[in-house]
C-alpha cells in the first residue's frame, strides 16, 4: 500500500481480505508510531465480514481441495451477484484468468511465429499483437513459460516496444526433465508420465507439455487463493467465538518459524518419510532442571494446554496447506489435527485424512503400511468417543480388515451392526432366492 505514516490510528477492511497475509500487511500500515514516545497508544484493525447467504453447499464445493478451476467457475456462474465475501474474491480472482484453450494456443503462436533454434532473437510487441492477438503482459507470461518447458534460455524485456529472447531447442527429452524438476519441487509425489498419458487428444509430446504446465499451473494458483480464502474466512467465521485475542494467536502461530515449521518443509520435500508424519506430535520442553523432554502431545493431562498445543498445529500447517495440495503426509497429519480439535467433518479434516488413507494404500508397501495404521490407532486411544468413531469409520472404509480390532481396542461393540446388517440383508435376498427356486418346483 505505500503507507508509512505516524498519524494512522485506524485501518478498516470492507470485506475480506484475499488471505492472511493481505490482512497482516495492511492492518500493519496503522500503528507506525515511536513506541517509545507513546507507549500506552493503541493502532486497531477493524474487518467487516459478510458471511455467505447463498446455499452452504456452494461454499462446501467451492473449498473441497479437489474441486477444479473449470468446476469453480461453474459454481460462480450459478452463485451470480448473490455472493458475499468469499464469493466477491472468488469472482475477482476468476476475471483475471483466461482458459487453458487459449493460453495453450498463445503459446504455441509464440513458437510458431516467432521460435528460431538456438538463436537470439526479437519478438516486437507490434508483431505479437498482429500474429497472435495478444498484449504485453500476456506475452511476458507466455515466455517465462515456456522457459519452464526449456524451450527458452533468458529473455530481457525493452519496456517501450520488444523482448530479447534467447531461444534453446524443442526436444523432448529436454521439455520433459525441465517440466519435471519444476512441478516436483512443488509436488514430490506427482507421477508426470501417468499425467502426460492422460492427455491422449494430444498427438505430440510439446503439446501435451504445454498442456499439462497450464492445467497444473491454472489448478494450483486457483487451489492455493480458494484454501488461502479459506483460511481467513474459517478465521473470521469464529471470531464470535474465540476474540481478540486467540484470532491474534492464530496470526502468530500462522507465520512463526518453529521445530514443528520445519518439520512440515520437511513432510512436503520426502513424502515416504512416514515416520516425520508423527514427529509433528512431539513437543520438546524443559523441565524444572533445564533439560529438555519430548512431550507427546495427545498424551497432555491438562485440556487447556492440550487443546492449545492442537490449535498452534493447525493454524501453522494451514500456511502449508495453502501450498501443497496432495501432500499424503500433510493431509494425514491435517485429518489427525482436526479430530483432536473435535472438527473432523472440516475441509481440513475428514476429506484430507481419507486421500491420505487413499495415497498410503496405493504408494506404500504393506509392511509400511501395517505400522502407520497401527499408529494411528495407538493414537486414536487419546480420543474421545465420538471422534474414535470418526477415525474408525474412516480406516475402516479402506483396512475394512481392522474393524476387530478397532471394536476391541476402542470397545466401540456397536460399529458391528452395520456388519450385522450387511450380513441380514444378504441372508434375506439368498431367503428370496430360495423361496423363488422352491415355488417354480
Amino acid at each position: 500500500m505505500g503507507i508509512d505514516k505516524p498519524n494512522i490510528n485506524y485501518t478498516f477492511h470492507y470485506g475480506l481480505p484475499s488471505s492472511v497475509e493481505a490482512l497482516y500487511q495492511e492492518a500493519g500500515r496503522a500503528g507506525r508510531w515511536d513506541k517509545a514516545k507513546f507507549p500506552d497508544k493503541q493502532a486497531k484493525c477493524y474487518l467487516f465480514y459478510s458471511k455467505e447467504t447463498t446455499e452452504y453447499s456452494n461454499v462446501e464445493k467451492l473449498f473441497d481441495k479437489d474441486t477444479t478451476f473449470a468446476e469453480i467457475k461453474v459454481i460462480r456462474d450459478k452463485v451470480g451477484w448473490d455472493g458475499k465475501d468469499i464469493f466477491r474474491q472468488m469472482f475477482l480472482f476468476l476475471q483475471e484468468k483466461k482458459d487453458i484453450a487459449e493460453d495453450f494456443k498463445i503459446m504455441n503462436g509464440v513458437i510458431e511465429h516467432f521460435f528460431k533454434p538456438n538463436s537470439k532473437s526479437i519478438i516486437w510487441l507490434k508483431d505479437a499483437k498482429e500474429k497472435i492477438g495478444i498484449k504485453d503482459d500476456v506475452l511476458e507470461k507466455a515466455i517465462y513459460r515456456l522457459s519452464l518447458l526449456g524451450i527458452i534460455k533468458d529473455w530481457t524485456k525493452n519496456f517501450t516496444n520488444h523482448y530479447n529472447v534467447e531461444f534453446l531447442t524443442i526436444d523432448d527429452d529436454s521439455m520433459l526433465r525441465s517440466i519435471s524438476n519444476y512441478v516436483l519441487n512443488y509436488e514430490p509425489g506427482l507421477k508426470l508420465e501417468e499425467e502426460l498419458n492422460k492427455l491422449n487428444h494430444l498427438p505430440t509430446v510439446k503439446e501435451k507439455c504445454i498442456w499439462f504446465l497450464l492445467q497444473w499451473t491454472f489448478e494450483n494458483i486457483t487451489y492455493n487463493r480458494k484454501q488461502s480464502l479459506k483460511t481467513i474466512a474459517d478465521w473470521c467465521t469464529d471470531f464470535a467465538e474465540i476474540g481478540n485475542e486467540k484470532f491474534k494467536a492464530r496470526i502468530d502461530n500462522y507465520f512463526r518459524f518453529t521445530e514443528t515449521t520445519f518439520v512440515y518443509q520437511h513432510i512436503t520435500e520426502n513424502p515416504k518419510d512416514f515416520q516425520k508424519w508423527f514427529d509433528v506430535f512431539i513437543k520438546i520442553e524443559k523441565d524444572k532442571s533445564q533439560k529438555e523432554i519430548r512431550v507427546f502431545i495427545p498424551t497432555i493431562k491438562d485440556d487447556e494446554k492440550k487443546q492449545k498445543e492442537f490449535e498452534r498445529l493447525r493454524d501453522s500447517l494451514s500456511r502449508f496447506l495453502e501450498s501443497y495440495k496432495n501432500s499424503t503426509g500433510l493431509n494425514f497429519v491435517s485429518g489427525l489435527v482436526r479430530l483432536f480439535l473435535k472438527n473432523y467433518k472440516d475441509k481440513d479434516g475428514l476429506e484430507r485424512f481419507e486421500s491420505a488413507l487413499e495415497n498410503i494404500k496405493k504408494d506404500f508397501s504393506k509392511e509400511e503400511q501395517d505400522v502407520i495404521i497401527n499408529r494411528v490407532i495407538e493414537i486414536g486411544l487419546h480420543l474421545e468417543e465420538t471422534e474414535k468413531v470418526e477415525m474408525s469409520l474412516s480406516i475402516i472404509k479402506y483396512y475394512p480388515s481392522r474393524l476387530e480390532e478397532l471394536v476391541e481396542k476402542y470397545e466401540l461393540y456397536y460399529l458391528y451392526n452395520d456388519r450385522i446388517n450387511k450380513k441380514l440383508q444378504q441372508l434375506k435376498l439368498i431367503n428370496h432366492h430360495l423361496y423363488e427356486y422352491v415355488t417354480e418346483i
